[in-house]
């Protein structure tokens, strides 16, 4: 079975509700796609709050502070740009061709990690809310990409003379959830179910990946987990990387998988956040 992510998140389109019989009298409000799909699907739970809302939300609440976003976001910039450098996603990328007035241009490196990230460049920025403490410098991007991935049996596996990159532990699935106005807890709850599932603990985890829409996000699931820093998004992650959001998720699977076999190491696992405080997480041991 072949799973796909994508995402075009710079062909995100503005839309006017209401515009297809047309508007006889008064204005028509033209919304952004981009940010309406932004709601962190917290109305249930009262007043509705896009992810940025949500991230500045857990700033408050968890008590961390711009400064320890700041710290966050260069290490992940650098953790991006060194395994770029010592050719660790060369083998996971596919180089694709942009049309141009120029001509195609081949891109064949991710071009979000920035070389020069540094704690005081971060904090020249401005805050995205008046007062907040997220920035473009401490938060993922608005990024395109697709990733692929082959499911099989060991069965199909022999058939069809396939390699596995990694064998995914099927008792070590979880899908969650969370109260959505601290939606980023949810990747702490999954792994720690898929780990229950398993029999297993963090301490089992060789690495950890998980997605990282803000680094607030990340630094609170670290703590909540009780995960080691060493083990956790060690080639960077979507703040150094990018997030194009319906992608993401395949990609850290897959990631994790390269980075295991690259370090000769045995068992990790992968999670991600999603609107409406769910979690999702998966285990994967080398083949």
């Amino acid at each position: 079975m072949m799973v796909l992510g994508l995402e075009s998140m710079s062909n995100a389109p503005h839309m006017v509700p209401g515009s297809r019989w047309g508007h006889r009298l008064g204005h028509g409000e033209f919304l952004d796609t981009l940010r309406e799909c932004t709601l962190a699907g917290s109305g249930m739970w009262g007043e509705p709050m896009h992810m940025i809302d949500v991230a500045e939300h857990h700033a408050e609440v968890d008590g961390i502070s711009r400064q320890q976003m700041d710290e966050y976001a260069v290490v992940t910039h650098g953790r991006a740009l060194a395994a770029i450098a010592a050719g660790r996603f060369d083998s996971e990328l596919v180089p694709i061709k942009v049309p141009s007035r120029g001509g195609p241009v081949l891109f064949e490196v991710d071009e979000n990690p920035r070389a020069g990230t540094t704690v005081e460049v971060l904090g020249k920025l401005p805050s995205v809310q008046p007062g907040g403490v997220i920035t473009a410098g401490n938060a993922a991007t608005l990024n395109d990409g697709a990733a692929a991935a082959i499911i099989a049996s060991a069965d199909a596996m022999n058939k069809f003379d396939l390699e596995p990159l990694a064998r995914i532990v099927t008792e070590g699935t979880a899908l969650v959830g969370c109260d959505p106005n601290l939606m980023g807890y949810s990747c702490v709850d999954a792994l720690n179910a898929a780990l229950k599932g398993a029999d297993k603990t963090v301490a089992d985890l060789d690495l950890i990946e998980c997605n990282e829409g803000f680094a607030v996000q990340l630094l609170a699931c670290e703590e909540m987990g009780g995960w080691d820093r060493e083990r956790l998004n060690v080639d960077g992650g979507s703040v150094g990387l990018g997030h194009p959001v319906g992608m993401s998720g395949l990609r850290i699977a897959v990631h994790l998988a390269k980075a295991l076999r690259q370090r000769d190491l045995a068992f990790g696992g992968a999670t991600i956040p999603a609107g409406s405080g769910l979690g999702a997480a998966v285990l994967l041991e080398t083949a």
